[in-house]
């Protein structure tokens, strides 16, 4: 199922993921394969906004030392939508499963990326 994400979100969803996965062995293996399938989805997003964010402003950027420009242009490709093709997982397969471990914004974060949308 296709779904459309700001890119800060995905960002956010992106941490919360690795801790998911970290956690592998606690998941059957089709919803380990999903996992990792969803976030090398998200991770493709996010290089190419970092990427293009390195063309227009130079290879070299500092993201510690942004100008105004910079900061702004930053915000404005992060604040864009792109559509990712999600698996379909029950919620309660990620998190209410024993031994995994997810605070409550990392589930936060799982909800938003799972849940299904109309």
């Amino acid at each position: 199922m296709t779904k459309t994400f700001e890119i800060y979100k995905l960002i956010e969803a992106s941490r919360s993921l690795d801790k998911l996965i970290q956690q592998d062995l606690n998941y059957n293996i089709q919803v380990s394969y999903n996992l990792i399938k969803t976030k090398r989805e998200i991770e493709t997003a996010i290089d190419y906004v970092m990427e293009r964010f390195a063309m227009l402003c130079g290879q070299d950027v500092d993201f510690d030392n942004l100008d105004e420009g910079q900061k702004n242009m930053l915000n404005a490709l992060l604040s864009q939508s792109v559509d990712i093709e999600i698996p379909n997982i029950a919620i309660d397969q990620l998190i209410n499963t024993e031994n995994v471990n997810a605070t409550p914004s990392d589930v936060d974060n799982i909800m938003y990326i799972f849940e299904k949308r109309d």
